[in-house]
Parts: structure tokens; C-alpha cells; sequence
């Protein structure tokens, strides 16, 4: 039976050395490393009911270990498994307060990948956003460049989200229908939400 594309296991195009480590964010007012552990108990307090993040696919965290679970999950897709993906969070330069949580991550469909970002609530409207946005585009192209299977790179953005539309915007994506890849409708919580996934250019 032969496997389906979406299902098949990826060569790993990350070098395992870099897990736990930052990734070099030149010009940038933040750094970014891959997620570790000891970040679940900075993270879970920063999940409102009203900011609760969709890589919980809408159900709201309520332990560190639940965190935690899905970081090793993600080590594992990384690690023993082959996956291009990267979960990563946005610290403070010189402090290492948690900013927030960004990453590329691949959908059901084969060789595309999304984009998640978020900003801690209280950082917002200081540009953090733009700058993850930046650095995970960037990161995406380079991974592109050294044959990681990334042809579609997408950005999901919820119906009402004006803080995601206004980063479509500032990345430069113009607000069309050339650019949007689909439409669709996902529950997120309780709540179904229309969902628009808009194509990024890596070129």
C-alpha cells in the first residue's frame, strides 16, 4: 500500500546541534531558539481565555505538563522522526523575557507549511510581531534553499484577527484573492471561526 505524500516522513534538514540553541536573528530586537521545557511555566500564565493560541488546536492549556507535552511531542517529530519543523520562542535580548511563540510547522497537505506566531499580550503593539514574522520567513527561505520540502508557505489568519491582518499587510502580502490559498471554516474553542490562509512569497 503505497504511502500518502502527507503522511511520509521528511529527511531531517535541521542539524539536531540546534535544537535547544538560538537561531541567529541579526538586526532583530528579540532572539529566537527552539522551545525547551523550562519555557511551559512562562507560557502558561500568558493563556487567557481570550488569547488561548491555536497550537493547542483551541483547547486551552491548564498545566505545565500539558505544555510540556506538546514540546516533546515536537522534539520527537524533529528528533525521531525526520519532520521540518521548527517550534521556537521570541526572548528578550538582554533579559530573556518571554516575548512570544512562533514557528513553522507542516499541514495536511503535502510540502505545505504554516506559519504560527504569537506575541505575549502585554508586548503587544511594540513590533515584536512584525520582527517574528520576519525572522520566520527568512528562516523558511533558508531551510527552502537548503532542500528542506517547502513549497507552499502559508499564514492562517482568523475572521476579526486586525492584529494578523495588519502583519499581512506589513509583510508586504497585498490583500487579494491572488494571494489567499483557501478559505475555510474550524472551530476554535467553542467557536467556529472562518479561517483565510494567505500564500507568502519565497522568492
Amino acid at each position: 500500500m503505497r504511502q500518502h505524500p502527507e503522511d511520509m516522513d521528511v529527511d531531517p534538514v535541521v542539524d539536531k546541534s540546534l535544537l535547544g540553541t538560538k537561531i541567529d536573528t541579526p538586526r532583530l530586537h528579540l532572539k529566537l531558539r527552539f522551545i525547551r521545557n523550562e519555557d511551559a511555566a512562562r507560557i502558561l500564565p500568558t493563556f487567557t481565555e481570550e488569547v488561548a493560541d491555536r497550537w493547542v488546536d483551541g483547547k486551552r492549556p491548564q498545566t505545565i505538563s500539558e505544555i510540556e507535552a506538546s514540546i516533546a511531542e515536537t522534539r520527537d517529530r524533529v528528533e525521531r522522526r525526520g519532520k521540518t519543523l521548527f517550534d521556537l520562542v521570541a526572548l528578550h535580548p538582554m533579559t530573556n523575557k518571554l516575548i512570544g511563540r512562533c514557528g513553522i510547522f507542516p499541514t495536511k497537505r503535502a510540502n505545505e507549511y504554516k506559519i504560527t506566531l504569537w506575541v505575549a499580550p502585554e508586548l503587544r503593539n511594540k513590533k515584536y510581531g512584525i520582527e517574528m514574522l520576519h525572522a520566520v520567513v527568512r528562516l523558511a527561505k533558508e531551510q527552502k534553499a537548503r532542500g528542506a520540502p517547502i513549497e507552499r508557505l502559508i499564514f492562517p489568519v482568523v475572521e476579526g484577527n486586525k492584529a494578523s491582518e495588519a502583519l499581512v499587510k506589513k509583510l508586504g502580502i497585498e490583500l487579494n484573492q491572488g494571494s489567499v490559498m483557501r478559505t475555510e471554516t474550524e472551530m476554535e474553542g467553542e467557536e467556529r471561526k472562518t479561517v483565510t490562509h494567505y500564500l507568502v512569497p519565497l522568492e
